[in-house]
């Protein structure tokens, strides 16, 4: 398994009584994804999820460039781009860091490496058994 996909183990969480903590509006999984499903699971997506999603596409669409090739979905890199300045504002590190000395008197921004950041662990979400990560496959109708 690459490292890339080590950090993005599934995207989907099967939900099998979402009212029951307060969610709605998640993907019906009786619709979508046919395995013996409740009739009321929903699915939904960890934030974090998204957002490492999010960091592919815009590393994908580099690459795409650096290539000269077009991209082929700017909308999505576009909403992707938003989403994660978003998610910065939201959830911003507040960790102090240093500038980069590169002789007696250069220095140049952070580069972020040398502090300390305060990192939430995701091992719990990691560990959810895979049965609760649902491959959803989406049709032409939804």
């Amino acid at each position: 398994m690459a490292p890339w996909d080590e950090i993005f183990a599934g995207a989907w969480i099967e939900i099998a009584h979402p009212t029951k903590y307060g969610l709605t509006g998640g993907l019906p999984m009786n619709k979508y994804y046919y395995d013996n499903v409740s009739p009321e699971s929903e699915a939904y997506v960890p934030s974090v999820f998204h957002q490492i999603h999010c960091v592919g596409e815009i590393k994908h669409a580099i690459i795409e460039l650096q290539h000269g090739r077009e991209l082929p979905a700017q909308e999505h890199v576009n909403h992707c781009i938003e989403y994660l300045r978003q998610a910065v504002i939201c959830s911003g590190d507040l960790t102090l860091e240093k500038p980069l000395f590169v002789g007696d008197n250069a220095w140049t921004a952070p580069n972020g490496w040398g502090v300390i950041h305060q990192c939430r662990d995701l091992s719990e979400l990691y560990a959810l058994p895979q049965a609760n990560f649902s491959s959803v496959i989406l049709t032409s109708s939804g």
